[in-house]
């Protein structure tokens, strides 16, 4: 699979042979290895995954790499599931629906009304927004040498994990519900405003027949709260998550599934010959 462009000159998926011989190479360590194979992809002229059997220091490692635009971390359990189904010397299976499945089915429902009420909901959610939620920066006089990290704040015996689980049960709302809210909640309390804006995201993955497959299929959906005073934590999470499950219902392809999908195909057309 690689990035071209289609007849409209906006970049999409091609199709193409899939099969990749995986190649051997001796290394002096695994780092040196690392560093040979690991390199930028040329979206629009490579395959966007490549794979070798890296041999160093008397051992065989197997290193695969991605661009994550095809492929998303339930991929990651998908391609271990069949490594390890080869080693045990069963049948893979083929995907019951691919990416391209999905990315045909998607194009035929801009032609619906289903999503034109999609546009038009979230057009509204958002009209008029204009918060800025960057996190304020730090003033420092010397810049750290990298520019990510990463801060563990472990909360020990203030919140237990049986806390945690007895609150959502008792307030009917969900775990992610619940960090999702203390995540908004922070971000804005940090830049000091009284709404935030930002994005949060569901695996896609709503037809089981997408479990096995192989891909990009997460889907983003705006978050826009505002806050005040007088409301209690249980009501600021509760309308939280009815925002969310709001939002989900009008997610098309959540919300009609991919019955009408069938492998290869959609509505009639292939997907091959669409690309």
């Amino acid at each position: 699979m690689r990035i071209g462009k289609g007849p409209d000159g906006l970049p999409c998926m091609i199709p193409g042979d899939f099969t990749a011989k995986i190649p051997q190479e001796r290394y002096d360590s695994l780092e040196a290895a690392s560093a040979a194979f690991i390199r930028p992809f040329d979206l629009e002229n490579d395959r966007l995954f490549r794979a070798e059997i890296a041999i160093a220091e008397g051992r065989h490692y197997f290193l695969f790499d991605v661009h994550h635009i095809v492929f998303d971390g339930t991929s990651v359990k998908a391609l271990i599931d069949d490594i390890a189904a080869a080693y045990d010397g069963r049948t893979l299976s083929e995907e019951a629906l691919t990416l391209f499945d999905i990315a045909a089915y998607e194009r035929t429902m801009k032609e619906g009304e289903a999503y034109r009420a999609a546009q038009a909901y979230f057009g509204k959610l958002l009209d008029g927004v204009d918060a800025d939620s960057h996190p304020v920066s730090d003033v420092i006089e010397v810049s750290p040498e990298k520019g990510a990290g990463r801060v563990t704040l472990p909360l020990g015996e203030a919140v237990t994990i049986a806390q945690a689980e007895n609150f959502v049960r008792t307030h009917g709302i969900t775990e992610s519900t619940l960090f999702l809210g203390a995540f908004a909640y922070a971000l804005a309390k940090f830049n000091g405003a009284g709404d935030v804006q930002f994005c949060t995201v569901n695996n896609g993955r709503h037809d089981p027949r997408l479990a096995g497959s192989v891909g990009m299929f997460v889907k983003t959906l705006p978050v826009y709260l505002q806050f005040s005073d007088d409301e209690s934590v249980s009501a600021y999470l509760k309308r939280t998550q009815e925002m969310l499950f709001d939002e989900m219902k009008h997610d098309c392809i959540r919300r009609y599934g991919c019955a009408g999908v069938v492998h290869g195909k959609c509505a009639g057309r292939e997907w091959g010959r669409e690309a």
